[in-house]
């Protein structure tokens, strides 16, 4: 706190703020070294956060590992003014670094509850979509009894357990779910932070536990190895659900849920006008991805009021005549690029580039299209495509040019012309292809459609 400061004190640690956030580590030693060997654990004034705060915020590695060396304990385990501690900050962020280097320095960090919402670090990483920060924070370890419920009662207040073992389900981190349920099945009829039973989470994500036919060949045959033992029937037939939450309520919650990540957009009004109707498709699925991995995971399978739709089927809904359109595209981009390639392989016999590149763009003429070939299968075949039928070109070219001189290196004159005569279709079809290229490059291995790490306010 500010109280008990002088004046001096409140300046420089004003400076040590501006320091940390500047990413200035030999001003934040200087600064740090002129005030009490205990300043490193105060509060800022009128930031409602400590130094170690801000530098996570900020995603300062080398400030947090100097600072987490110079704070104590109780330093490490104070909350910022939004309830959360460094560690809890780091690990919605999805830092491993900064999370690893807090727990080595005081392994007690990882069970220090947000002091409003009352959630562990492990349940806010896995609520802000940080599968894999969950799934380190879980087997760091965090110790069980944080975890499971202490008693019987079928109300249980701390609902952490149940709230990593409903998003572990809606998030597919299904090896965290099955380690909860072993150490404490009575998780199974508990309630989440929302009142949310797991048994109506594991029931909307059947697309979790796929059939037989949707396996490859080799998970076919460990399918059909696996014996999963019969359940037997409830002795009593008059036992009824527990945990269910009241139908009126459930029904109220979802008539104004907005499904954010079902891609409403239309046509005209794209904010990325993207040229080609298959860049555009795999824009789209792109942010689907991206918003799908931020939002809380059980509104992934909530169903809308007026269409009972959950957001991926409204997407492929809404979706379905930029499918074609984009299986349109690709399909008359290839059969173009295949008769060239055919030509060249014809009349050259330049295999080594132009085989791979006819059999790239012959794979995407016999291609499924479904949904998910759009983001990543068919724009990569078709820079594979795109990228061999340049260099056959290349090669071509080098090959035309070098018969030309060896034929006639006594008339440069006649030669030359030649040459670059033969050269001016090709360098039109290149000017012509180039782009697409480029953009596929860009669209597919290029920066996110936004920013998927998101930050807290700062």
């Amino acid at each position: 706190m500010a109280e008990g400061r002088d004046v001096e004190e409140l300046h420089k640690l004003s400076e040590l703020y501006n320091a940390v956030r500047d990413d200035d580590l030999n001003k934040m030693g200087e600064i740090l070294r002129s005030l009490p060997d205990d300043a490193v654990n105060w509060e800022i004034p009128d930031k409602g956060k400590t130094a170690l705060h801000t530098a996570v915020t900020y995603g300062h590695k080398d400030i947090v590992k100097e600072l987490v060396v110079q704070m104590s304990n109780e330093g490490l385990r104070m909350p910022d003014s939004d309830g959360y501690t460094a560690l809890s900050k780091a690990a919605v962020l999805g830092n491993w670094q900064m999370v690893d280097c807090m727990l080595e320095k005081y392994s007690g960090l990882i069970s220090i509850k947000h002091s409003t919402g009352n959630h562990l670090p492990v349940v806010m990483a896995i609520d802000f979509g940080q599968i894999e920060m969950a799934r380190h924070l879980y087997y760091w370890p965090t110790p069980k009894e944080d975890l499971i419920p202490q008693n019987n009662d079928q109300e249980i207040q701390d609902h952490n357990g149940a709230t990593l073992f409903t998003r572990a389900i809606y998030t597919g981190t299904l090896d965290i779910a099955l380690d909860l349920i072993q150490h404490c099945p009575r998780l199974a009829l508990a309630l989440d932070k929302d009142d949310e039973s797991p048994i109506l989470a594991l029931a909307s994500m059947l697309h979790s536990v796929p059939s037989k036919t949707q396996l490859g060949f080799w998970k076919q045959c460990i399918y059909s190895c696996m014996r999963i033992p019969s359940v037997p029937l409830a002795s009593n037939t008059n036992q009824t659900c527990l945990n269910i939450p009241n139908g009126e309520q459930h029904l109220n919650n979802q008539e104004n849920h907005q499904n954010i990540i079902s891609g409403m957009i239309e046509h005209p009004t794209r904010v990325n006008q993207i040229p080609g109707a298959a860049l555009q498709m795999q824009r789209e699925l792109q942010w689907f991805k991206a918003v799908e991995k931020i939002v809380d995971p059980k509104d992934k399978e909530k169903r809308n009021i007026n269409e009972h739709f959950t957001p991926q089927e409204l997407f492929t809904k809404n979706h379905e005549n930029m499918m074609k359109e984009g299986e349109k595209w690709m399909k008359n981009t290839a059969r173009s690029c295949t008769v060239v390639g055919a030509l060249i392989v014809t009349i050259m016999f330049a295999v080594t580039f132009t085989i791979p590149g006819v059999l790239m763009f012959l794979g995407i003429l016999t291609s499924r299209y479904t949904e998910d070939d759009f983001l990543e299968y068919l724009p990569r075949q078709m820079i594979i495509g795109l990228f061999t039928l340049f260099c056959s070109i290349a090669t071509m070219m080098i090959t035309f040019a070098s018969a030309l001189l060896i034929i006639l290196h006594e008339q440069l004159r006649i030669s030359i012309p030649l040459i670059c005569l033969g050269g001016i279709p090709v360098i039109l079809f290149l000017w012509i292809q180039f782009p697409i290229l480029k953009d596929m490059i860009i669209s597919t291995y290029g920066p996110s459609t936004f920013d998927r790490k998101r930050k807290l306010k700062l």
